[in-house]
């Protein structure tokens, strides 16, 4: 019981972490007035993945085996992730000396406005 307790703990970050933030990322990124497309697009992409993922890990696994597996989708995910860093750009604007401190992200219409966040 308490490794499917770990499990569930896992799986609840993991959840937290690969919803909230892409989503967010494709919102600031979206043109002007195209937030529902974005997002729609977004979604759609993504319970894609949800559905045609298990079955391509399922079929490697079956093909090759679950260590074979397991690697591809490590190996994938560190590319993924690689190139995300490299190629996605950022949507913070940045100050003076790269630093973002004292910067509040702007309206998520898509347009990415820095403003100055007001003195506490």
């Amino acid at each position: 019981m308490p490794g499917s307790l770990a499990g569930c703990a896992a799986w609840s970050v993991a959840s937290g972490i690969s919803s909230a933030a892409p989503a967010a990322y494709a919102a600031d990124m979206a043109p002007p007035g195209m937030n529902a497309a974005a997002m729609s697009s977004y979604r759609m992409l993504s319970d894609f993945g949800y559905v045609a993922g298990p079955l391509l890990i399922g079929l490697l696994a079956d093909t090759f085996g679950g260590s074979t597996a397991l690697a591809a989708t490590a190996l994938l995910l560190v590319v993924v992730g690689l190139l995300f860093a490299r190629l996605a750009p950022e949507t913070l604007p940045r100050r003076g000396g790269g630093q973002a401190d004292g910067w509040a992200m702007g309206e998520t219409s898509g347009e990415v406005a820095a403003k100055p966040r007001s003195a506490p």
